[in-house]
């Protein structure tokens, strides 16, 4: 068989198609793979039984770019992930240590019949339609033939009509949307009883970000000023990103990861690559007396061309009001739609009123680096967006994340700040019910506080189906998902996050928290790296990688990260606590007790998570002291004892009986040592 006729490769009940760049498992859905762990695969897959070097396949996946081997290693990691191989087993991609990786399984080529070229023309130049099923064919029927790569091509049985395959599409986009479609049950409050034992809900893959194209969106250019006027440049493209949010057949990247991006380069052709977007939306806006024009013009990448352009015309005091028109016309560009109602809520702040939309920004970007001071501001930004706007479901839902947030970063109390968390999100859902972000703040209450784990998956599927470009969606179901032990479900919405958001520190951080989880820690370290790379003096990332220093015993290495963490955190307890589990573990008790010393003084004047306590006490080895406060972290909804189940802290007393009773009490049982950080 020539190459021409070249349709995929097949390997134990798996298929890989090489004319719509999808894999096929064994059941005929597509697996969930970017654009590079789709072409390292196929790289791999044409070399079986080969050892592949590292240089070699980061020369032929991203040619003619300087890349490191992170993004190696991230794209075998998601391959494994989405090919179904834990941890501890590489039945498919074998690592070669020091030299690179090999693919092991038997490799089938598969070919069309009788000289048929996909997408091009048969021998007697008659154009070819016939489509092969998003499925492996079995053997023994006419129209495909399966080439074992080591042996003689044979003949099997089966012909794919282009109705069959149009048939299993439909299918797949029917499944696609009805995933997610669950009843909110309510909230509970916090008197609801401690003794949770609630079954998992049957695992569901979520919604898969590859499936869509993605659209990245930059900030507006200002003609004719001396100086930008970054109120407008950015806030119409922060209302445009809100908008096409909204499409469910397209996913927008993050206005944080954009706005890094362009820190460097303003060519769409440059952040489509960096940003792995299909398209990129750019333009600019002059004004004039009290008018204002919008030139917007949409670029392709794959066709490395403008595609789309137009102008628009406002009052400068209605500059925010014409994303709707921009986002229709340039869906309308891409034979696409809003869905039905996606306007049915739209209040000043969303534009109308340039100061309340002014007010909402900053409290978004105050909250992008958590730490209490800018989580307080950015509640007073909220609070005054609300002043002006009391309809803005946004702000709402802004609340609820930054009340959230102070628990663990302001080390607020649980009984203090969730209630007021739970008071914003039930306004933002009676302005706007179908607000993804409001959800995502529902599920992470009943995660974080009411540890009902099925009414918190409930929450995170219906914002993941409600909003399939936000993050908070994702994330908060890749945080539950993780701390529950259902590490596959969590990377795999993890890594719909950091397409989403791919420059974000915070999901940077946190997804290597979340691999750390699941045991991948040479991949948690490239990760954590990454995102001290793109905020070297972020608190979080110097935690993380403290963390895993710490657990891989360089302690010296710990310490210094950890100590750099706590000043940038304006001392937070979550990190103090593990700065004295690294001096006591570096034959330092009493740098650890002066620590304990600190965090109980302030106990004495405000609250104090238990379980930060608890932590050093276990690691001066007082296993009474850290049990008993465990037992008050539990009756006082200490938060982090929702990461019970994946805290490698507790890994001393795992067996203990009371440490069994409490995991049993919240349903987190887990007697093995945790990887999680």
């Amino acid at each position: 068989m020539g190459q021409d006729n070249l349709a995929g490769y097949a390997f134990d009940g798996y298929f890989l198609d090489l004319r719509s760049r999808q894999v096929v498992g064994p059941e005929g859905a597509s697996l969930t793979l970017t654009t590079k762990a789709f072409d390292t695969l196929l790289y791999l897959i044409t070399r079986p039984g080969e050892v592949v070097g590292k240089e070699e396949l980061l020369k032929a996946v991203w040619p003619g770019r300087v890349v490191e081997d992170n993004n190696l290693t991230q794209a075998i990691s998601a391959l494994r992930r989405a090919l179904g191989v834990d941890g501890g087993d590489r039945r498919y991609i074998l690592t070669v240590s020091g030299r690179g990786y090999r693919f092991v399984a038997p490799v089938r080529k598969v070919y069309l019949e009788g000289g048929a070229l996909p997408g091009g023309a048969d021998a007697d130049g008659q154009a070819v339609t016939e489509e092969i099923a998003p499925a492996l064919p079995a053997a023994g029927a006419p129209g495909l033939t399966l080439d074992r790569l080591d042996r003689p091509a044979k003949t099997v049985n089966q012909r794919f009509s282009r109705q069959r395959a149009a048939s299993a599409l439909a299918w797949t986009t029917l499944g696609a949307l009805l995933l997610g479609a669950f009843t909110w049950m309510g909230y509970r409050g916090s008197t609801a009883p401690l003794d949770i034992s609630v079954a998992p809900l049957s695992p569901e893959p979520v919604p898969a970000a590859q499936a869509l194209p993605a659209i990245a969106v930059l900030p507006f250019h200002m003609l004719g000023k001396a100086d930008s006027d970054s109120m407008i440049e950015i806030g119409l493209a922060e209302t445009l990103i809100a908008r096409l949010s909204e499409s469910h057949q397209l996913h927008v990247r993050a206005i944080g990861s954009v706005l890094r991006q362009v820190e460097d380069t303003r060519d769409p052709a440059n952040v489509a690559e960096a940003l792995d977007a299909q398209y990129v939306l750019s333009g600019s806006v002059q004004a004039r007396q009290d008018r204002v024009r919008v030139v917007a013009q949409l670029f392709s990448r794959s066709r490395d061309a403008v595609i789309w352009g137009d102008t628009f015309d406002a009052h400068v005091d209605a500059v925010f009001t014409l994303q709707d028109a921009i986002a229709h016309a340039v869906l309308q560009s891409l034979s696409m739609t809003l869905p039905a109602g996606s306007a049915s809520h739209r209040s000043p702040c969303d534009g109308a009123d340039p100061m309340a939309y002014r007010d909402y920004l900053a409290g978004q970007h105050l909250m992008s680096a958590p730490i209490p001071d800018r989580l307080t501001r950015a509640i007073g930004a909220f609070r005054a967006a609300l002043e002006r706007d009391p309809t803005c479901a946004r702000a709402w839902a802004g609340q609820a994340f930054a009340w959230r947030a102070m628990t663990i970063t302001g080390d607020m109390a649980p009984h203090d700040a969730f209630p007021l968390a739970e008071a914003a999100v039930a306004h933002a859902l009676a302005l706007d019910p179908e607000l993804a972000e409001a959800h995502a703040a529902r599920g992470f209450n009943r995660f974080w506080y009411d540890w009902d784990w099925a009414q918190a998956e409930q929450a995170t599927r219906q914002a993941m189906a409600a909003g399939p470009s936000c993050v908070d969606a994702h994330f908060a179901h890749a945080h539950l998902m993780s701390n529950l032990g259902r590490t596959a479900e969590a990377l795999q919405a993890m890594e719909i996050v950091r397409q989403l958001d791919p420059l974000s520190p915070l999901i940077n951080a946190i997804h290597g928290q979340i691999l750390a989880a699941a045991g991948e820690e040479e991949a948690a370290a490239h990760q954590i790296d990454i995102t001290l790379r793109l905020a070297p003096d972020f608190w979080i990332g110097l935690l993380m990688r403290g963390s895993l220093a710490l657990q891989q015993g360089d302690t010296q290495g710990a310490i210094v990260d950890l100590e750099n963490a706590a000043e940038r955190s304006q001392r937070a307890s979550l990190v103090l606590a593990t700065l004295g589990m690294a001096y006591a573990r570096n034959g330092q008790p009493e740098r650890a007790q002066t620590l304990l010393d600190e965090l109980e003084l302030r106990s004495n004047h405000g609250y104090v998570p238990p379980t930060s306590l608890a932590a050093i006490h276990l690691a001066l080895g007082r296993t009474e002291q850290a049990l008993q406060l465990l037992e008050d972290a539990y009756q006082a909804r200490d938060l982090r004892m929702t990461f019970l189940r994946v805290d490698m802290r507790w890994n001393p007393i795992r067996r203990e009986p009371r440490f069994i009773a409490l995991g049993q009490q919240m349903g987190l049982t887990q007697t093995e040592p945790a990887t999680g950080l």
